[in-house]
C-alpha cells in the first residue's frame, strides 16, 4: 500500500547545498503544537461495548497506532450538554435535546478565528450548509456550532463554517484548504446511534483513512481524535477516546481521569488558543497521551545533489543514540508525497549513529528527502528538507524500471521501486480488483481498476475516457492496456470487453472472435499482445480464449492448462514479443503454454489457495526469462533468472495483495 508519512514530536535537520548541516534542537512539551485537529463525535455507547468489541474489528484494529484513554468520561446525559462542553466549555445549564435553547456564549470556533486559524464542522447528511433543525437523518442536537447565536444568526459566517460532510474530501486535497480544526458528526446512522456498532464501525474504516492519509497529516502536524459523546445512560458515563497522529504514543493506554473537558483544553492548547473560561482552563489536559519528548540531539543526512543512477542512497547520523532513522521521500516533479522510503538501522562508533538509505528514483525526476529518528523509546519529528536530482540520464541497476503491488484497497506500494502516488484509496473496503503500468509512461505512471468499473490513475497523471462503468453491480474484473498506450479494454465477469480511450485518443475498435458467458461469473484475467492484434481472456478454470483487435481472432493457445470444474486459476502473463506465456494457478504453480519455457519458482503451497499474480521481467524471451510471483499477504517470490526483491510491501495475515504492475 503506498505508504504515506504521518508528523510526531521533536527533531530537526537543516540542509546545506551539498548535503544537510546539523541543528540541535529542544525538546517539546507534552502538548506539542499543532498545525490540524480533527475530532469525530460517535453516539451512545460505553467504553465497554467499542473497546474489545468484536463489532467492532476496524476501531479495535486502530489502537496498535493510537493512544487509548482508558478512564475518559462524558460530563452529561443526554447528547447536546455534550457536544455543547466539547465546543463552548460548558452545557449551559441545559439538560434536554432541545433545538430552540440558543445559546449566547463564546466558543471553540471563535477562539480559532481569533488565533488567526480556521475551522469547520463537518455535518452528515446536513442538507444545506447552516441548516437550522432536523432532516433526518441529519439532527441539529448533534450540531453544537449552530446553537451559538453569534455563528447562527452571522448567515455568512456560519454558511462558511457549518458545511455538510461531502465538502470534507475537497478540503483534504491540500494542507492550505484543510482548516485548522475540524469537527466531524456522522449521520444518525453513521455514529451508532440509530444503527449498529458494527455499522459505524465500517463508516469509520470508510472514512478515516481519507484523512490519515491527507496531506495535513502527511506533511504537517496533525492530530484526530475519536470520541463518543455520552454512554448508554449510566452514571459512570464512561466512554472512549482514541488519539492518532502526531506525538501520539502508538499502542498506549492511559488510566489517568480525563473528561470532554479535558478534551477541549488539550485541542487549545495544541492549536495556541486561548481557553473559553475556568472550567476548560482547569482540565487536565491529556498529557499521558502523548509520547515522551525527543531527546535534544543533533542529527544530519547527506546525498548528493545530483544522482547519476535511479538507485542511490542517504546516510543518517546522530549524537543521541538513535536505534532507527526513518527516510520520507518527496516526488517534487509530480508534487506527491510524502512516502515512507525506509527505515535504516542504526550503528554505533565514537559516540555517533549512522546509517544508510537505499533509496529509488525516476530519471529526471527531483525528490525531497526528510528523516526522523527513534531514540530511547521516543521518535522525533519529521524535518526540513532539501533537494535531491535523478539525471536525466540516470541509469537503473536492475532489469525494470518499477514494480508495484496492488492491494485490495486501492494501494500502490513500490517493490524495490520510486514510490508513486494513488488517485484513489479505499482505506477497509476491498474494491479493487486489478491495477496495470501504462505503456510508454515515464516516470510509471498507471491506472486502478475498481470493482463496478472505475478507472483511478496512479503516478504521473493522464485522462481516460469512454470506459465502462457499473454502479453498484460488481461486474468488472480485470482491463488492459494497448501496448502503445493510447487505449485499453475493460474485462467484465461474463468475458465481455469494453474499450477505453487515454488523454483524447480515438477509442479501440471492439474486439472480434471473444468468448461471452452470459450470467456465468467466469472471466478473470485478460492480456494484449505486443503487437496490438490481439490477446487472450482467462476463464477461472485456466481456459485462454483468443480474440482480435481490428482484425481476425488469433490462434488458440497450445499447451495451456485446464482444470475443468475447479477454479484455481489466477493469473496470466505474455512474454514480450510473443504469444507465449505463463498461467498461474491458487497454490503457485507455473504451467507454460504456446512453447514458453518451464521456469523454476522459488515459491508453491500445495493446498493453499494464496498466489494471485505473475509478472515477468521486461527482457524474458522464449529461450529464458524471469520474473515474480505475488502472495495474498504482498509477499514477493522470484523465479527463473529473477533476483529477490528487498524492501516489498507485505501485509501479514491479510489476503489482500491483488496483483504486481510495472514495466
Amino acid at each position: 500500500m503506498t505508504r504515506f508519512l504521518t508528523a510526531c514530536s521533536a527533531v530537526a535537520l537543516a540542509f546545506t547545498a551539498f548535503g544537510f548541516a546539523p541543528l540541535n534542537v529542544a525538546a517539546t512539551p507534552a502538548i506539542p503544537t499543532l498545525d490540524h485537529v480533527f475530532v469525530i463525535v460517535m453516539e451512545n455507547h460505553s467504553y465497554g461495548e467499542i473497546i474489545g468489541s468484536g463489532a467492532a474489528p476496524y476501531i479495535n484494529g486502530l489502537l496498535g497506532q493510537s493512544a487509548l484513554a482508558t478512564n475518559y468520561v462524558a460530563v452529561s446525559h443526554p447528547s447536546l450538554p455534550n457536544y455543547l462542553a466539547l465546543s463552548g466549555a460548558s452545557t449551559f445549564n441545559i439538560t434536554s435535546d432541545c433545538t430552540t435553547c440558543w445559546v449566547n456564549a463564546s466558543n471553540l470556533g471563535d477562539r480559532v478565528e481569533s488565533a488567526g486559524k480556521s475551522w469547520k464542522g463537518y455535518m452528515e447528511s446536513m442538507p444545506s450548509t447552516c441548516f437550522v433543525g432536523d432532516s433526518y437523518p441529519y439532527v441539529q442536537k448533534h450540531d453544537p456550532f449552530i446553537y451559538f447565536n453569534n455563528i447562527r444568526t452571522n448567515t455568512s459566517r456560519c454558511q462558511s463554517h457549518v458545511v455538510p460532510y461531502t465538502q470534507l474530501g475537497t478540503d483534504l486535497k491540500s494542507a492550505s484548504t484543510t482548516p485548522s480544526f475540524g469537527w466531524i458528526t456522522p449521520n444518525m446512522c453513521n455514529d451508532m446511534h440509530d444503527c449498529s456498532v458494527a455499522q459505524g464501525d465500517v463508516w469509520l474504516e470508510q472514512q478515516v483513512p481519507a484523512i490519515l492519509n491527507s496531506a495535513a497529516f502527511k506533511t504537517q502536524k496533525s492530530l484526530l481524535a475519536i470520541t463518543w459523546d455520552e454512554d448508554d445512560g449510566s452514571a459512570s458515563n464512561q466512554v472512549p477516546l482514541l488519539l492518532l497522529g502526531n506525538g501520539v504514543q502508538p499502542n498506549h493506554a492511559s488510566a489517568v481521569a480525563y473528561n470532554h473537558y479535558g478534551l477541549l483544553h488539550t485541542i487549545e492548547s495544541s492549536l495556541g488558543l486561548a481557553t473559553l473560561n475556568s472550567t476548560d482552563a482547569g482540565a487536565a489536559t491529556l498529557n499521558d497521551l502523548f509520547s515522551a519528548s525527543a531527546p535534544s540531539c543533533t542529527l544530519t543526512i547527506t546525498t548528493l545533489q545530483s544522482q547519476s543512477t535511479a538507485d542511490f542512497t542517504a546516510a543518517v547520523s546522530d549524537t543521541c543514540a538513535a536505534s532507527v532513522f526513518h527516510i520520507g521521500q518527496f516526488n517534487q516533479t509530480l508534487n506527491q508525497g510524502w512516502f515512507s522510503g525506509t527505515d535504516v538501522p542504526a550503528t554505533t562508533s565514537n559516540g555517533v549513529w549512522t546509517g544508510t538509505a537505499s533509496l529509488h528514483g525516476y530519471p529526471g525526476t527531483t525528490y525531497l528527502l526528510k528523516t526522523r529518528a527513534t531514540s530511547g523509546g521516543a521518535t522525533g519529528s519529521w524535518t526540513s528538507s532539501a533537494t535531491t536530482s535523478v539525471a536525466s540520464t540516470a541509469t537503473f541497476s536492475r532489469p525494470f524500471k518499477g514494480i508495484y503491488t496492488i492491494d485490495a484497497y486501492g494501494g500502490v506500494s513500490a517493490d524495490a521501486s520510486a514510490p508513486l502516488a494513488t488517485s484513489a484509496y479505499w482505506g477497509g473496503w476491498a474494491i479493487a480488483k486489478a491495477g496495470r503500468a501504462l505503456p510508454g509512461s515515464f516516470p510509471q505512471s498507471g491506472a486502478v481498476l475498481d470493482a463496478y468499473g472505475g478507472l483511478h490513475t496512479y503516478g504521473a497523471p493522464f485522462s481516460i475516457s469512454g470506459a465502462p462503468y457499473w454502479k453498484g453491480w460488481s461486474i468488472a474484473r480485470d482491463f488492459a492496456f494497448l501496448p502503445g498506450g493510447t487505449g485499453g479494454y475493460v474485462l467484465d465477469a461474463f468475458g465481455g470487453l469494453h474499450p477505453f480511450a487515454i488523454n483524447g485518443n480515438a477509442l479501440p475498435p471492439a474486439v472480434t472472435g471473444a468468448s461471452y458467458w452470459g450470467g456465468l461469473d467466469v472471466a478473470r484475467k485478460v492480456v494484449i499482445f505486443s503487437d496490438g492484434t490481439g490477446g487472450f481472456v482467462m476463464d477461472a478454470f485456466g481456459g485462454l480464449h483468443p480474440f482480435g483487435i481490428g482484425g481476425p481472432r488469433p490462434a488458440v493457445p497450445t499447451g495451456a492448462p485446464y482444470w475443468s470444474g475447479w477454479q484455481i486459476a489466477r493469473d496470466v502473463v505474455l512474454i514480450p514479443g510473443t504469444h507465449a506465456g505463463y498461467v498461474l494457478d491458487g497454490y503457485g504453480g507455473l504451467h507454460p503454454f504456446s512453447g514458453a519455457p518451464k521456469l523454476t519458482s522459488s515459491a508453491y503451497w500445495g493446498g493453499w489457495d494464496i498466489a494471485r499474480g505473475l509478472w515477468l521481467l521486461p527482457g524474458s524471451s522464449l529461450s529464458a526469462g524471469g520474473g515474480y510471483l505475488l502472495d495474498g499477504y504482498g509477499g514477493v517470490h522470484q523465479f527463473g533468472n529473477a533476483a529477490a526483491l528487498s524492501n516489498s510491501a507485505y501485509f501479514p495475515g491479510h489476503d489482500i495483495a491483488r496483483n504486481l504492475a510495472g514495466y
